[in-house]
This record gives structure tokens, sequence and C-alpha cells, in this order.
């Protein structure tokens, strides 16, 4: 198998193309400061990645048509068994009252703690997924937006994945204790929620210019990662 973008980085945008929906189904796009963004794609087809960007996942119609994009492509992609809804550094989010009510409270959006819109619509689409295919997946990156486990959803589907790619163990000792016992923390929180195995995305060296080397806390995160069953 090819590992390609799919599997590990948001992709959800190309399902909703401007030259398909912008005029038919603008309600698809996300509302931001009052107006629809809608995306124009340059002459290459792929959007600059400031312009990336999460539908209105409180809208069914886009429920309906994410699975049946990721559907069309699982049948186009036969040896692929997972589809990323990963979100990763996604800065254009739908600021409308059902999108909003979605998330853990009012003010969510505003601290970039978007995990309960995200599981519920990710748990939407899973749930159509298995009725046309039983045996592929949908794959997320816990980070960023996705920090905090969500308050509202309590479990995840079971078609459903998820990498923890928020902070790790070369993180702990520039805060030592403190920010080793909140990874760890939201670990257990993320791992509560989640049907299937979940797994963790590690950085080494990030935003280095030498190599970093910390055996003595990847010990401890391994150990602790074992237990949690990941």
């Amino acid at each position: 198998m090819k590992l390609n973008e799919k599997y590990v980085s948001n992709m959800l945008y190309e399902a909703f193309p401007a030259a398909r929906f912008a005029k038919t189904n603008p309600e698809y796009y996300p509302l931001i400061r009052g107006e629809r963004f809608i995306p124009v794609a340059p002459a290459s087809g792929r959007l600059a990645y400031h312009d990336i960007f999460w539908p209105c996942v409180s809208n069914r119609g886009v429920v309906r048509e994410a699975a049946k994009y990721i559907g069309a492509w699982f049948d186009e992609h036969p040896d692929d068994y997972s589809f990323s809804l990963g979100m990763n550094d996604v800065i254009r989010h739908c600021h409308c009252a059902d999108c909003i009510a979605m998330d853990r409270d009012p003010h969510a959006i505003e601290r970039d703690d978007l995990a309960d819109r995200t599981c519920a619509f990710i748990n939407a689409v899973a749930r159509q997924l298995k009725k046309t295919h039983p045996d592929r997946y949908l794959g997320f990156l816990m980070y960023r937006h996705l920090y905090k486990a969500p308050a509202k959803v309590a479990k995840l589907e079971d078609n459903v994945f998820g990498y923890i790619t928020c902070e790790a163990a070369s993180w702990w000792g520039k805060d030592g204790a403190r920010l080793e016992a909140a990874d760890k923390e939201m670990t257990k929180a993320w791992t509560r929620i989640c049907a299937l195995p979940v797994s963790r995305y590690e950085y080494i060296g990030l935003a280095t210019f030498t190599p970093v080397f910390y055996p003595h806390a990847m010990d401890r995160q391994i150990k602790f990662d074992q237990e949690m069953g990941m």
C-alpha cells in the first residue's frame, strides 16, 4: 500500500469544491464573520495552505456529501483501508450557531477547542460509512484543535481511530512534572472514548537545530502508553 496524504492529513475540503457547491449549496461552507467562506482554487486546482477549511459540520448535507465522497474514494482505491479527517493546522472553521452549539461551550472556538464538534461529525460520517463500507476506517489526529477529549461525545464509533500528536515526551523537560501529568491525563481521556486502540504520532527533534535525545522521558511515555493499551 502506498502511503499518501489521505491517511494522515486533512483532506475533507476536497469533497467540497466551489465549482460544485458554491452556487447550489453555499451553506456547506464555513460561516466566518457573517459570510460563507467560498474557496477559490488556483489554476493548479490545489488550495493554498491558508485557504484550507473545514465545512459547516452541523449541516446534514455536509455529513451526507462527506460520506459519499469518502465511499467513492474507497471504491476507486480498493487497497486503501482508511481515510483521514485529520484537521491538522486548518484555521477556517464554521462560526454558525448550530456548529457553536456542538462545541464544549459557546466560547470553545475562541480557545481553538473543537473536539466536540469534530468527534460528533466524525461519528456521523462513520455511521454512514458503516452502511456502505463496513470494512473501512476513518482516522483523525488528536492535535491542536483536538488537544482535549470531547465533553459531549461519550464514545467514538468502532470504525474510527486516532493518533495523539499533541505534545510528547520531548516537551516534558521544558515544564517538568506538570506538563507530563497533563499529557497523561489527556491521553487517558482519549483512550476512554476510543473503541479502537489509540496511537501516538511522535515528534523527534521538532524545531531544533541539533538532535534531541531524551531516553528517560521516552521510556516513561512508552511504558505509560503500553499501560493505556496503545
